[in-house]
């Protein structure tokens, strides 16, 4: 029973008064005496942000009895109300785009999913609303208290106490807020190094953005706002057309898209209908606002390219095993790493890319299987030739050389396909996923320290294993064409064969040398660790060309060829060439001496290595 009622300090120092009742002390069989007890009346709140409220709506778990159910329809039933059962004065069941089940009282700007028809919920609502909304009037003074809105959703805490979760919503100043001090870590870690107020405030409208989403209904389209975002999306498709690095959200044939759905918005019409433009606004806008906080928008790290990393992350390092890995797999891996390392800079991942990179993938795969069946077909089809699989030797179980090649070639032929097929399924069912599970995905298969390697290995493999099968299938016909037989088809298949092969090499090379920025000469046809050795300077004395450029032995002994030839080619007739050498510690002296039949003297010409 109560008999008074204690002061104590409520929040900021402010007075609240607190209901007390006497509380008999245990003695044993016999009560001893009372002690007047103070109970708070101050409910516990605690900030709610907008990506939980998201969470608790679309992870929602209601469900219904198929068992109990109900076909009939009342005769002359002309009316059908928009919510079943009493909703408590002033409050109503608002229209959302999607069909989300909310409550909203609109003249005190409240939301709420807990449902309002139970009057125990009702009275935890309208007691948290009160305490907050009068806190708001204690510690905020402005004049637009009535346009604030307050999202609440009442939890049960420990010992059963009631726990109250808000945010409120400042339609002037584009933000959510709340009374106490709020830890933002589940909306700012979504990118690493957030310390300036002026970033954080990027997130915070982002968060404003999504209320419109999840509550339109007291949202106002404005004139501005709408101008605002039609001049956002042109801006964001024309960087995409005119950039292959641009960092606005989504891609240029949806932003096309988005444009004529906002550029078809009316603010005039129905009031009531205008919660879906509301909507509208608010999911593209949230889109944008997320977009620019992720890319330190405005700050000075800003983050100007998709392939521009402001955290220092070196793309190009590389380990020992990928460089061993990428010659055996014939530079399969170095392209794919390259490739998802563009798509996951800084932990961001884009959907578009990474579903054009996923295609991409798919289509070649897929292609790799068609070759890799052809290459079983014929490796089958070589080994029914009867005088292939024949063995050898008096021991039948004995196998050549040729048959063993075609073997190994059959085997990497199979797995080139079965795991082409692994990654088709892959790649169908990932191209799909969301941003956020893109990017767990490769946040998962990161390397601290080289990156997406493990990946791009994967994705080689049926590339990789159907080269090598091709390999071994050529030397098995390779083995079975050059056997001591006619000299004749031995000499006309290895001139074909060295002439190709020359072709095959020439083109990977040269193709190799361009994209790597080189030009396609004889020199880089080496290595460039080679290239080093060949070009190193064997003596301690400078040697230039006429323009001035330093000569290395390969160099000079290339200019001493030339010069011959240009002699011969100058002379009517044959020439007796002399080539002088002699060798010493500080290089290598050597002199051309030609003299034409004629008798007349040609001057010799003198190189020094």
């Amino acid at each position: 029973m109560n008999l008074s009622y204690g002061l104590h300090n409520g929040p900021n120092g402010a007075v609240a008064v607190a209901p007390a009742r006497l509380i008999a002390q245990p003695n044993g069989d016999r009560p001893g005496t009372p002690v007047l007890v103070f109970e708070s009346s101050i409910p516990e709140v605690h900030p709610l942000l907008t990506m939980h409220a998201s969470e608790q709506r679309y992870g929602m778990t209601h469900k219904i009895s198929t068992d109990q159910q109900s076909h009939e329809i009342p005769a002359l039933q002309l009316s059908y109300p928009e919510h079943d059962g009493a909703l408590p004065p002033e409050w109503t069941k608002p229209l959302q785009p999607e069909g989300a089940c909310y409550f909203m009282h609109k003249e005190r700007r409240i939301f709420t999913h807990a449902d309002i028809c139970d009057p125990d919920v009702l009275d935890d609502i309208i007691n948290l609303a009160d305490h907050i909304q009068k806190e708001l009037q204690c510690q905020l003074s402005s004049d637009y208290h009535n346009e604030i809105e307050l999202v609440i959703e009442p939890r049960t805490g420990k010992n059963d106490a009631l726990v109250g979760l808000y945010y409120f919503v400042d339609p002037r100043n584009q933000c959510v807020f709340w009374l106490e001090n709020c830890d933002g870590s589940p909306f700012l870690n979504e990118c690493k190094g957030v310390r300036q107020l002026s970033h954080k405030k990027l997130a915070v409208t982002a968060q404003y953005w999504k209320h419109w989403e999840l509550f339109p209904n007291l949202c106002h389209v404005s004139e501005d706002i709408l101008e605002e975002l039609k001049n956002m999306l042109l801006q964001a498709r024309c960087d995409h057309i005119m950039s292959e690095e641009s960092t606005a959200p989504l891609n240029a044939e949806v932003l096309s898209q988005l444009f004529d759905i906002v550029n078809n918005i009316k603010l005039t019409g129905n009031p009531n209908l205008s919660v879906y433009r509301a909507w509208i606004v608010g999911r593209i806008m949230h889109e944008f606002a997320r977009n620019q906080f992720l890319n330190f928008y405005g700050q000075k790290c800003a983050r100007l390219g998709v392939l521009q990393s402001i955290y220092g992350e070196d793309l190009e390092q590389r380990s020992w095993k990928m460089s061993v890995l990428s010659h055996a797999l014939f530079g399969a891996p170095k392209v794919h790493v390259e490739a998802l390392h563009k798509l996951y800079v800084d932990g961001i991942a884009c959907t578009f890319t990474w579903k054009r990179f996923m295609e991409n993938l798919n289509s070649e795969v897929q292609d790799f299987n068609l070759l890799a069946s052809v290459l079983l077909n014929a490796n089958v089809g070589f080994l029914a030739i009867q005088s292939v699989d024949n063995g050898s030797g008096a021991n039948d179980n004995a196998r050549s050389l040729t048959q063993i090649a075609s073997y190994l070639s059959l085997v990497a032929s199979v797995g080139s396909i079965v795991l082409g097929l692994v990654l088709v399924r892959h790649t169908r069912t990932k191209k799909n996923d969301s941003a956020d599970k893109t990017a767990n995905f490769l946040r998962h298969m990161k390397h601290n320290q080289f990156g997406q390697e493990t990946l791009a290995v994967i994705y080689s493999l049926p590339y990789a294993l159907l080269m090598w099968g091709m390999l071994l299938f050529l030397a098995a016909f390779s083995f079975e064409c050059y056997k001591p037989a006619d000299d004749l088809s031995r000499l006309l298949v290895g001139i074909t064969s060295l002439a190709v092969g020359l072709l095959v090499i020439w083109c990977i090379v040269a193709l190799r040398a361009g994209l790597n920025g080189r030009d396609a000469d004889w020199r880089n046809f080496v290595p460039r660790r080679v290239q080093k050795i060949l070009d190193r300077e064997v003596t301690g004395q400078d040697m230039e060309d006429d323009n001035g450029s330093q000569l290395s032995v390969i160099s000079r002994l290339w200019q001493f060829a030339s010069l011959g030839k240009a002699v011969r080619a100058q002379s009517s007739q044959d020439p007796d060439i002399e080539l002088a050498a002699a060798g010493s510690n500080s290089g290598v002296h050597c002199t051309l001496r030609v003299r034409a039949a004629t008798g007349d003297s040609v001057p010799s010409s003198e190189v020094e290595a």
